[in-house]
């Protein structure tokens, strides 16, 4: 018996001493919190609900960046600072107090908070920074304080859940892209206070149907509306400029207007808007971008500003239900692929002053059955009617000098084309594909002569050439003397362009033609010499060509500006030409 006893005191004083031994190592706890002078830098717990000891004044860089076990984290009141990335990819935490001492959160405090649905901002925060609750994706509510003056770049950037956003007087600037992707908000009403709206600030808030933009702005940035879901929208007259594709996309837009304060409009403004119907756009415009109605599917007709002096590549490309166009007197070229693919459109005003129709400018065009070239276009570059399959008839006017590589191809219902003398250059490779109904029509001993000839396409002659000079009833074989590359003039006044037998003048053939005869007219004289006169204001280029055995020797123009009020005179070249 006084074994067991023994036995078990011995036992139990074993446990006694293992206890004091252990005891002390058991009661050492490490301090998650790593704070210096009040700077919370680092933290090492792993804890759902945080609370930040008292005494600390700033939360440090990226301290819970990607502590995804916290939920839930107690601010002390003392806190004035929360730094960058403080709570970034916090991707578990729903709750979050801020004491109202809080002055500044830095760049991406909060970003990807994904599950974070709710915040109210300090009344001494002045500034939401850039990121600051971009990627918040269950953000519905936030509360802005008065004493925010400026929301940064991407602040809220693709907070999908924000339903609405109350944006205080006294705001004055809201950054780039800071409400992109918020697709659920719908309606903002912005305060005048605001002076400077940057680019893409509503992009992509596919619900958005309404707004109310601050009167002491005056410019739409770039992007600002893209995808959004207004139905009409009609811009204030304070406006007067608006970016590149600031209402691209807007998938639900029926009509716009655009006041006559608005001068600049950038490139892609309408592109892929499928449901335009009515787009008013006042005569203070000057210029329409590159892809500016671009896969408008739903636009018919639209009529352009008097004051156009620029009309984009690809502007019209693929508006499917376009019937008709006008193009203002101020274009001076039809711009690569202007209308490709616009395959209802039937009739195009092309005006005086065009010089130029470019690559594919009406590439596609399948409807089209109506096209007067004016006789001011000087080139018709490749492919720009291919494909044109309505056209029956097309005349070329004397002032082109070259015609691009397969610019008619496939338009098998041409039956007539007439291209004059003045054409000197034709893409030897033009194949003319799918023309098994045409027949072309040109002068003797022309370009288009020999190259019907060589492509075995039906010709029909229509005699010499009104445009040679002619000398006792027969084309007249000298030279000619050039001593200037431009001329202005008034209406009336006259210049003369010298012709003279010389050299092997009896070998050769010479052309003198006016591009527009409705601005100056070209007359023989008894002597010879041809006389230009001023009709109206405006430009014509007088081009003289000289031949032999069919074949350009070399060509020259004289600029001829005809404008009321000014000195008849010309700018001398380096040396007098003689074409002979």
């Amino acid at each position: 018996m006084k074994s067991v006893v023994r036995f078990i005191s011995s036992l139990l004083s074993l446990v006694l001493l293992c206890t004091f031994i252990v005891l002390p190592v058991s009661a050492e706890k490490t301090d998650p919190f790593r704070i210096e002078n009040g700077v919370l830098i680092q933290y090492t717990g792993k804890e759902e609900i945080v609370t930040v000891p008292d005494g600390v004044t700033s939360i440090g860089r990226n301290v819970f960046m990607s502590q995804l076990q916290i939920k839930k984290v107690i601010l002390p009141e003392g806190l004035t600072t929360i730094g960058e990335g403080a709570f970034q990819y916090c991707k578990n935490l729903s709750e979050i107090n801020l004491p109202n001492g809080i002055t500044k959160i830095g760049k991406g405090a909060f970003s990807d908070c994904t599950v974070l649905t709710g915040i109210v901002i300090p009344k001494g925060i002045t500034e939401i920074e850039e990121d600051t609750f971009s990627y918040c994706i269950n953000l519905k509510d936030v509360t802005l304080p008065n004493s925010v003056k400026k929301i940064g770049v991407s602040a809220f950037k693709w907070c999908e859940s924000l339903t609405q956003i109350n944006l205080p007087e006294g705001l004055v600037e809201l950054g780039d892209y800071s409400f992109m992707g918020c697709r659920k908000l719908n309606n903002v009403i912005m305060p005048d206070s605001v002076t400077v709206l940057g680019m893409s600030v509503f992009n992509d808030c596919n619900s958005l149907s309404k707004i109310t933009l601050s009167k002491n702005i005056t410019r739409i940035e770039g992007g600002m509306f893209t995808a959004t879901a207004f139905t009409s929208f009609a811009v204030p007259n304070y406006i007067t400029s608006i970016g590149g594709s600031a209402f691209a996309y807007c998938s639900e837009l029926k009509s716009i207007t655009i006041p006559d304060s608005v001068t600049s409009m950038g490139d892609y403004l309408f592109q892929h808007n499928s449901k335009l119907e009515t787009v008013v756009i006042a005569d203070s415009v000057t210029r329409i971008g590159d892809e500016f109605f671009s896969e408008c599917s739903s636009l018919k007709t639209v009529k352009l500003p008097k004051k156009l002096s620029y009309l984009g590549k690809k502007a019209f490309y693929s508006c499917d239900n376009l019937e008709s166009v006008i193009i203002p007197e101020g274009i001076t070229s039809i711009q690569e692929s202007t209308f490709s693919g616009s395959s209802r459109l039937k009739y195009v005003s092309i005006p005086d002053g065009v010089t130029t129709i470019e690559s594919f400018a009406f590439y596609d065009c399948t409807s089209l059955t109506r096209l007067s070239i004016p006789g001011s276009v000087t080139s018709i570059k490749q492919y720009s009617f291919t494909n044109c399959s309505s056209l029956v008839n097309l005349e070329i006017p004397n002032s082109v000098f070259s015609l691009g590589y397969n610019f008619l191809g496939d338009c098998k219902n041409l039956k007539n084309l007439f291209v004059p003398d003045s054409v000197v250059s034709i893409d030897e490779s033009n194949s003319f594909k799918g023309l098994s109904k045409l027949t072309i029509s040109g002068y003797e001993h022309s370009k288009i002569q020999s190259f019907s000839a060589a492509k075995k396409i039906p010709f029909r002659s229509l005699g010499t050439s009104p445009g040679k000079i002619k000398y006792n009833g027969k084309d007249y074989q000298g030279s000619v003397m050039v001593d200037t590359k431009t001329y202005q003039m008034q209406p009336q006044n006259i210049y003369d362009i010298g012709v003279r037998p010389a050299g092997y003048g009896h070998m050769r053939t010479i052309k003198v033609v006016s591009s527009r005869d409705g601005i100056a007219t070209v007359k023989k004289l008894p002597s010879g010499n041809y006389r230009v006169t001023g009709v109206k204001p405006g430009t014509s280029y007088i081009m003289i060509t000289v031949y032999q055995d069919e074949k350009e020797i070399t060509h020259a123009s004289v600029k001829v500006t005809v404008e009321k009020g000014v000195k008849a005179q010309g700018t001398a070249t380096r040396n007098t030409s003689y074409f002979n």
